[in-house]
């Protein structure tokens, strides 16, 4: 397969985009932490791996899903505990079945999503850390 070079005559500043890279290091993002209100708008492109702490029942709305990326979200209670999450249409669960959160006051639940379609398909990775 030949590859033609977007400007030829300046190979050598051009990057291989076609070699086979070895990271030396584990790559990651950092846990961004959503802004806590009614509406919770999660931009994926901005933080595909987020912690939101829930003060009060809670809507989850998303945007910019990218089919074939992971996003994570890590959901807490606030010192009250018992809080719900409910989820845009853009969220798709196992027969229809939404997460359980935990109910106790600082309780920790992980949630994974994996898009296709352009829609989130999710699962509950753990629930009730503490």
């Amino acid at each position: 397969m030949r590859v033609q070079r977007a400007m030829p005559g300046l190979p050598h500043l051009l990057p291989n985009l076609l070699a086979v890279r070895k990271w030396l290091r584990t790559q990651h993002y950092e846990v961004v932490t959503l802004t806590d209100q009614a509406t919770i708008a999660w931009d994926l492109d901005i933080a595909p791996v987020a912690l939101v702490t829930l003060g009060g029942n809670r809507l989850l709305t998303v945007s910019n899903i990218r089919n074939g990326a992971v996003y994570i979200l890590f959901v807490l209670q606030d010192g009250t505990g018992s809080r719900t999450l409910s989820y845009s249409s853009d969220f798709l669960f196992a027969g229809g079945n939404l997460p359980v959160l935990s109910t106790g006051a600082g309780a920790e639940d992980i949630l994974t999503f994996i898009p296709r379609a352009s829609k989130l398909r999710g699962g509950q990775f753990g629930a009730g850390f503490a």
